[in-house]
């Protein structure tokens, strides 16, 4: 397939919001990847986009990556509400940007993307198989993943062995 285009989702919280430095490792790296495969690759930061505070934590502390998580899995686990795990905005946000790369790239006649290979590490790990999972007519084609994490089908067996 031709046109194909590479998103790498890694993390970072927004309280100094700033571009990614042409020194930061995972930059250089996709920079490495788009150079020797000839294929655009776009570098999403600031997912989960944190610090957050939930409502209903007394303590109201500034949560983010991992004590975001379990906030919010001990809250569905209380309330059966899957609208509290975070990783469902994580991948919307990961199809975001690649609507946004497309959109772009097609505007300024650089290409016409027609599908991404989607990769991220620990919690974007978990996220690049939302990615991958996902179907909707407007989200982009999604045609491999990469998670960098490990794979547990049964997370509450695998936690409490």
């Amino acid at each position: 397939m031709t046109n194909v285009s590479f998103e790498y989702v890694t993390g970072g919280c927004n309280e100094h919001p700033s571009p990614p430095k042409t020194t930061d490792a995972e930059f250089l790296l996709m920079d490495e990847i788009a150079f020797q495969v000839g294929q655009i690759a776009v570098y999403v930061n600031q997912i989960p986009n944190c610090h957050i505070i939930y409502p209903s934590d007394p303590e109201q502390k500034h949560r983010a990556e991992d004590s975001m998580i379990a906030w919010a899995w001990n809250e569905y686990l209380l309330s059966g509400d899957p609208n509290w795990l975070p990783r469902f905005p994580m991948a919307k946000a990961g199809f975001a940007c690649m609507r946004a790369a497309e959109e772009y790239t097609k505007q300024k006649g650089i290409a016409d993307i027609k599908g991404w290979l989607v990769s991220g590490a620990s919690k974007r790990g978990w996220t690049t198989w939302m990615i991958g999972a996902a179907t909707c007519p407007k989200c982009p084609k999604i045609i491999g993943i990469v998670p960098i994490v490990p794979i547990v089908p049964d997370l509450s067996k695998s936690m409490h062995r």
